[in-house]
């Protein structure tokens, strides 16, 4: 795959999103109570490796949502009074924070069956409204962010056949074949349409390097370096691209070099020539 394609781009960029927000991600795995905070630091202070770096760090931490009691197989699991973790009824030490608990041997199972549907449904409920509070601003902000990226990607892809009729205003004045003409000063043109639309297109995008990599070679020219006063001669208009060439004898002269190919270039540079 070329590196210069857009669609090499596109993966690159993406490629570069995935790893940029990779502590963001993680954070929204683990359902991270300070997820909002993550993506924040990860998105302003990400760039620096040290605030990407304490981003994912965070995003590993313990502070992450607990289950609900309900949620928990109340027969044989109970909550470690000290990390707040899961842990069995029986346990007498922590697994995760190592703390030393006593048993909970006398506490029955919690009979399922004697809780109305009605006290079901508020707690199912409850849950539900603390995590879309907890993560509404995270889930607006990274689709806000993708929304950007896809929209600039969409942009750079535009087909170049759109991009011409941007370029200015269209004048009084209509091009035709068999007419003498004036360039603009800033006008160029390459001997087939399509080197002039790919180098039109690095031109509007302020690409200048690329723009002046394919115009700088013996297939295309810029007026401001010829004759001020040269007259081409138009030989067929195509929508705002025009096919132009130096027929007459005193324009040939001023520039013989110039004067041995035709070249396309937009309608809407030119003025009339009489």
């Amino acid at each position: 795959m070329d590196s210069g394609s857009p669609l090499a781009g596109f993966v690159l960029l993406m490629a570069a999103f995935v790893i940029y927000f990779t502590p963001t991600f993680v954070a929204a795995k683990r359902k991270h109570r300070n997820g909002n905070s993550i993506f924040l630091m990860n998105l302003l202070l990400g760039w620096t490796a040290l605030g990407w770096v304490a981003a994912l760090v965070w995003s590993v931490s313990a502070n992450t949502e607990q289950k609900l009691p309900s949620e928990i197989g109340a027969s044989s699991d109970r909550i470690c009074p000290m990390c707040a973790e899961t842990i069995k009824r029986a346990a007498i030490k922590c697994k995760h924070c190592g703390a030393d608990v006593l048993p909970d041997d006398n506490a029955g199972p919690i009979n399922q069956e004697s809780q109305s549907p009605v006290t079901e449904s508020v707690e199912v409920i409850s849950g539900a409204a603390s995590a879309a509070g907890n993560n509404a601003l995270f889930v607006a902000l990274c689709s806000g962010l993708v929304a950007i990226i896809i929209g600039a990607i969409a942009y750079r892809l535009l087909p170049v056949a759109n991009v011409a009729s941007h370029i200015a205003a269209p004048g009084t004045f209509r091009a035709s074949a068999d007419d003498l003409v004036i360039l603009d000063g800033s006008a160029f043109g390459c001997v087939s349409a399509t080197d002039f639309n790919q180098s039109l297109f690095h031109y509007n995008q302020s690409e200048f390097t690329a723009w002046a990599d394919r115009t700088s070679g013996e297939n295309c020219f810029h007026q401001k370096d010829l004759a001020r006063d040269l007259r081409w001669t138009v030989l067929q208009v195509r929508d705002d691209l025009m096919q132009v060439g130096l027929k007459r004898p005193t324009e040939y002269a001023k520039e013989p070099r110039i004067g041995q190919s035709t070249y396309w270039t937009l309608a809407r540079w030119a003025s009339s020539g009489k």
